[in-house]
C-alpha cells in the first residue's frame, strides 16, 4: 500500500491516480512509521507511571511498617478510660489491628507489580498483552489486599484524603492501559 502525498489517503500500489483527490501517482510516498513511535511513547509513559507508583508505594510501605511496629498496641490492651471532674467515661471501641499476613502479601504484590511494569515498559516479555492484563489485575488486587491488611482504611475512605492511599493503584491501572496500547501492533 502507498499513500497520497497530497491528501494522505491509501492507494493501491498499481494506481496511477489517487482515488480520493485525483493527484498523480508519481507524487505518492510510503506513509512514515508513526505507529511504532506512538507505541514506544505509550510504553514509556506506562513505565514512568509505574516508577512513580512504585516510589509512592515505597513511602506507604515505610509508613505502614512504622505504624505496625510502633503505633499499634501489639498486646491488644485497651487504653485506660479518661477521667474528667470525677466522672469516669468508658468506651468499648477497640481499633482493628492490622493483619501482618495480608500486609506481607501486599508488599509482595507491589514488588511483583513494579518488576512486571519495568519488564512491560522495556518490552522484555513475549506475551505482552497477556502480561499487561495480569498487570492490571494485580493493580486492582493490591488495593483489595491493602484493605484486608488495614481494616480501618475502609473508614478512611469516607473522607477525601483517604483516597490518596489509592493514588498508586490508579497510576498503575493507567500504566497498565498504556502497556496494552503500546504492546498492540
Amino acid at each position: 500500500m502507498k499513500f497520497c502525498s497530497r491528501c494522505g489517503s491509501q492507494m493501491e500500489d498499481h494506481a496511477a491516480f489517487c482515488p480520493n483527490c485525483g493527484a498523480p501517482a508519481a507524487n505518492t510516498a510510503a506513509k512514515p512509521q508513526q505507529p511504532e513511535k506512538e507505541h514506544r511513547s505509550k510504553l514509556t509513559t506506562g513505565l514512568i507511571l509505574n516508577n512513580i507508583a512504585g516510589f509512592i508505594n515505597l513511602i506507604f510501605i515505610a509508613f505502614f511498617t512504622y505504624s505496625i511496629l510502633f503505633l499499634y498496641d501489639n498486646e491488644n490492651t485497651p487504653a485506660p478510660p479518661p477521667k474528667e471532674a470525677g466522672i469516669q467515661i468508658t468506651y468499648n471501641y477497640e481499633a482493628p489491628q492490622p493483619n501482618a499476613g495480608w500486609f506481607a502479601l501486599w508488599i509482595v504484590l507491589l514488588i511483583a507489580l513494579f518488576v512486571l511494569g519495568i519488564l512491560l515498559g522495556k518490552k522484555k516479555l513475549k506475551k505482552h498483552t497477556l502480561f499487561s492484563y495480569i498487570y492490571l489485575a494485580l493493580s486492582i488486587l493490591s488495593s483489595i489486599v491493602l484493605l484486608f491488611a488495614f481494616p480501618e482504611l475502609k473508614l478512611l475512605l469516607l473522607c477525601a484524603i483517604g483516597f490518596l492511599i489509592f493514588v498508586p493503584a490508579i497510576l498503575q491501572i493507567i500504566a497498565g492501559v498504556k502497556f496494552l496500547q503500546g504492546g498492540a501492533q
